[in-house]
């Protein structure tokens, strides 16, 4: 096997700091607060201790499945992808997180076993998704009306000025997007970005941008007004009068949503009726444990 890190200048001593000093550390790390667990992925959250506010991310992904193996040996890893995902959009002035290192495992052939990606938290931020799950409760930022106005328009100005820099995220839940109060005013940070881009292909841009829309969209109904939701379309579009052009893509935007929910739909029902498999969970584990065994027995 054979282990790759890349580390962003100026972080090396700050990331030997928290544990994340070779891939093997990174990804046996046991140390700070699992924030998200599955079978296939863990996400710590770990915090310099020279320098508490200095939050890092650490995310893990474990290929389990020799079928995955395979189907990342020539591809980049989530992983990388997402740290050059995360590196464009600081290039091109895009509100996201900063990365901090990547690294991955590989074996013959280039089959991949596991990989991680390190980056920068955002003090007192939290989900897009958690606040306005909110909204309801009167005592919440979400339920300020002024509030949500300027979040609505602030959000759409800064996806608006993505689009128009060329990139496209093509997974902007809302669940991948931060948001900060402390000035009065929301402020947004994108994160976890392993599939964007920058397509060259105008006809693969529209797409992506109809599939970042749509996944904004899917959790606003029952949640935002229409009202609303034509408010952040118009700070998209940045202006105030919407063409025949914008309709066409509002009603892309509405079916592509659509089918999205109806595919949620359709998965949550199969793992409601599937329910835990254990022994996937083991095996899961046991490679895990293999493969950071492997791993110290080459240092």
């Amino acid at each position: 096997m054979r282990t790759r890190l890349v580390i962003a200048p100026g972080h090396v001593e700050r990331l030997a700091r928290v544990g994340v000093d070779s891939v093997r550390a990174a990804l046996a790390h046991g140390g700070g607060r699992v924030v998200v667990e599955n079978r296939t992925s863990v996400v710590r959250l770990l915090n310099d201790p020279e320098d508490p506010a200095f939050e890092v991310y650490l995310k893990c992904y474990w290929s389990a499945q020799s079928a995955v193996r395979w189907r990342y040996a020539f591809r980049r890893c989530r992983a990388r992808r997402e740290y050059e995902s995360l590196l464009l959009m600081r290039e091109l002035g895009i509100p996201g997180v900063e990365p901090l290192a990547w690294g991955s495992v590989r074996g013959a052939l280039g089959r991949l076993f596991a990989c991680f990606v390190a980056t920068r938290g955002v003090p007192r931020a939290v989900g897009l998704d958690a606040l306005m799950r909110g909204a309801e409760d009167p005592r919440s930022p979400a339920a300020d009306r002024a509030l949500r106005r300027r979040g609505i328009e602030t959000l759409g100005a800064a996806v608006g000025a993505m689009h128009r820099a060329g990139y496209v995220d093509h997974d902007l839940h809302w669940r991948n997007v931060l948001v900060t109060l402390d000035a009065g005013t929301p402020d947004f940070r994108f994160v976890d970005s392993p599939k964007g881009e920058r397509p060259l292909s105008a006809g693969r841009r529209r797409r992506g941008v109809i599939e970042d829309l749509a996944s904004l969209d899917r959790l606003a109904p029952g949640t935002l007004s229409v009202r609303e939701r034509l408010r952040f379309f118009r700070a998209w579009r940045g202006d105030r009068r919407l063409d025949g052009d914008d309709r066409r893509l509002l009603a892309a935007v509405a079916a592509r949503t659509a089918a999205m929910e109806a595919k949620r739909a359709r998965k949550a029902a199969e793992h409601e009726a599937r329910g835990v498999d254990v022994d996937a969970w083991e095996h899961a584990a046991r490679v895990r444990r293999g493969l950071i065994a492997a791993l110290g027995e080459r240092r």
